[in-house]
């Protein structure tokens, strides 16, 4: 179940383990978990370990991603209205601020806790993990302590 992927580069490039990656520029992709000399391991947002706080669309809605595949978007205020094909990106101070995760897709009406406090919703992204080819490694981004 893990989503992770190996680079062709590693320590003699420069990668260190927590810098982040990218899938395009402002397009998060997930965090070096480990490298070596030559190959460097990325934990993904479609990993089920990957958690990361984000915002949606232009209201500025608090949700928390959770890896999986498809990525889904949880603890959504249940008041809060979201749509289709809002633009979703980090907040986590893990992560570049802004940076686009993916887009809101299926948004889930049935309940999914208890006390029907939340709502959640899947992630799209445009991009397959499958059809990457070239990734983006930040080496200059500091987390905020």
């Amino acid at each position: 179940d893990q989503n992770l992927i190996s680079i062709a580069n590693g320590e003699i490039s420069g990668i260190k383990k927590d810098q982040v990656v990218a899938a395009a520029p402002g397009v998060l992709l997930g965090r070096v978990i480990d490298t070596n000399k030559n190959i460097a391991l990325v934990r993904t947002i479609f990993d089920k370990e990957f958690i990361a706080a984000v915002k949606i669309g232009e209201s500025k809605i608090n949700a928390l991603l959770k890896g999986g595949v498809p990525p889904t978007l949880e603890m959504i205020e249940k008041n809060k209205d979201i749509k289709n094909g809002e633009i979703v990106y980090n907040a986590d101070k893990n992560f570049p601020y802004g940076f686009k995760v993916g887009e809101v897709q299926m948004i889930e009406t049935k309940k999914t806790d208890t006390a029907e406090l939340f709502k959640k919703a899947f992630l799209k992204t445009n991009y397959s993990l499958a059809s990457l080819e070239e990734v983006l490694v930040i080496k200059n981004f500091e987390t905020l302590k």
